[in-house]
């Protein structure tokens, strides 16, 4: 057996203020410094290529199916319940692998993905194949670079899917105000009725669960149908968590149904999505459930959250 590269940099992550994750890359694919932030792309040692953002690895490509398969299904499971998902709203997605997955869907006519970076998407189409396979080239994509906020604000379009898959709210980083009630008002206005919504809301494990707890909370002030998603995204260094919303009752408790609707909604393929894991992702853990009962105030314009440079913040 050949013996692995040696790695020629490391990356050194810390996400909180006593734990650094550290990672090898064998190469460096490309570098820049992009209007809005610092991006590396690179070969790792045993997950393949890998897109760091100001240091912090946003995903790694052995496994990016864990964590990219449940972000689009479960809002498009929702909505497929009642009728085939035809209109996707993907928010951020630089890599390509959300608009891979929503692709996937027989029914879908149309595609509209906003990513603000237009120097990290051409990045990811040129030295991520494996995570958009072509699916910046679909005639049913419209790709806009442009600010998620004042899309959503100024859209009048209304989505049977939307997935928010956007950077953590990073101490002075405009993503703050995309994780407010203000922003999930109106999201929820660009919604179809029978629609859901899944995004990407932080860390699953007790010392670092306050922040997301808080996004819990200022769902719940908006959709009458939230629930904490579990995914485990080993490239994060700890449990991870998504938040799904909808404007309904919760669509995800028939797995054999689900599972229907896979094969004949779908071209397949799946690795991690189906109707057993998908109703399973939603099943909360007694201190998880207790954690977002006692979560602190909703996040608004006035109160925006915080992850802090230093990584996340320990609960208070």
């Amino acid at each position: 057996m050949a013996e692995a590269p040696e790695p020629m940099i490391w990356v050194h992550e810390r996400v909180s203020p006593g734990d650094v994750a550290t990672r090898g890359l064998t190469h460096v694919l490309e570098y820049c410094r992009t209007p809005y932030q610092q991006v590396i792309l690179g070969e790792t040692v045993a997950y393949g290529r890998a897109l760091v953002l100001d240091g912090h690895v946003q995903s790694m490509e052995a496994e990016e199916f864990i964590y990219h398969e449940p972000l689009v299904h479960l809002a498009m499971l929702q909505a497929a319940v009642h009728s085939p998902p035809r209109q996707v709203l993907v928010l951020g997605g630089g890599e390509g692998a959300c608009l891979r997955e929503a692709l996937r869907w027989k029914s879908v006519e149309r595609v509209v993905m906003v990513d603000l970076d237009a120097d990290v998407v051409r990045m990811c189409k040129e030295h991520l194949p494996t995570y958009h396979e072509g699916g910046f080239e679909d005639p049913r994509v419209e790709l806009l670079h442009e600010d998620a906020w004042g899309y959503v604000r100024d859209s009048r379009e209304t989505f049977d899917a939307i997935v928010h898959d956007l950077a953590d709210p990073v101490e002075g980083s405009p993503a703050a105000k995309l994780f407010t009630r203000e922003y999930f008002a109106m999201c929820k206005e660009r919604m179809a009725d029978h629609g859901g919504f899944c995004m990407q809301a932080g860390p699953l494990s007790p010392p670092f669960f306050s922040y997301h707890a808080r996004v819990h909370r200022t769902a719940t002030e908006v959709w009458p149908t939230v629930s904490t998603v579990n995914t485990w995204v080993g490239g994060f260094g700890v449990p991870w968590a998504f938040l799904f919303a909808a404007n309904g009752p919760m669509a995800l408790n028939d797995p054999a149904r689900l599972d229907a609707i896979l094969a004949e909604q779908t071209t397949g393929g799946f690795r991690m999505i189906s109707g057993a894991t998908a109703w399973a992702s939603v099943q909360m853990p007694p201190w998880v459930v207790e954690a977002e009962r006692n979560a602190g105030p909703a996040f608004t314009m006035e109160t925006l959250p915080q992850f802090g440079e230093g990584g996340f913040v320990l609960n208070p």
